[in-house]
């Protein structure tokens, strides 16, 4: 427990420091120590909890994502601490150069029912570069319906209703994106 909870502590305290560039090495330093005492924590009981995510939030700070993302997956477990999970994942699938890991992590999460609105968003665009506009309605409908001032998604979705040739509700979602008053503006 004591390590356990010093790992935590040290991890909070590096992700601090982090936001001060003239301290990366004191932040570097509180991760190393942070993994360091998780590892030992996890060494002597091998119960993983949530306190524990914290060891994959350090390897991702500490740049080892291939370290990280079987730690950051154990941890959407958590509920506390699923979305800090979901972004670490997905930025290292991006480093690692695996867009389309990203892509089935987020497949993932809709099927089972998280309700994660940057997951729609992105399934959104990727149904619509692949040409399926019915899917990316869908799930751009679901990311509307929790962020309904959202002016990318408006457009993106008027403009799958568009290639669809669906002008009503293109011309609908259209109206709706131009009222928001984007800044910058968006072609509605």
């Amino acid at each position: 427990r004591l390590n356990s909870y010093f790992g935590n502590l040290l991890y909070f305290e590096g992700e601090r420091l982090l936001r001060d560039p003239a301290l990366g090495d004191a932040a570097r330093a509180d991760l190393e120590a942070s993994r360091a005492h998780l590892r030992r924590s996890l060494e002597i009981l091998d119960r993983f909890q949530d306190r524990h995510v914290a060891l994959g939030m350090a390897e991702y700070q500490l740049g080892h994502c291939r370290e990280a993302l079987p730690i950051l997956e154990r941890g959407l477990a958590f509920p506390g601490q699923r979305d800090t999970a979901i972004e670490m994942m997905v930025d290292c699938y991006g480093r690692l150069g695996e867009p389309a890991e990203a892509i089935a992590l987020y497949r993932r999460i809709d099927r089972e029912g998280l309700p994660y609105p940057r997951a729609w968003f992105e399934l959104g665009n990727d149904a619509a570069a692949h040409g399926d506009l019915d899917a990316s309605i869908v799930y751009f409908s679901k990311f509307l319906a929790a962020q309904p001032r959202n002016v990318a998604a408006r457009f993106n979705i008027a403009s799958a209703y568009y290639k669809k040739g669906d002008y009503r509700p293109a011309i609908a979602e259209a109206d709706q994106c131009a009222s928001l008053e984007a800044t910058p503006n968006v072609a509605a």
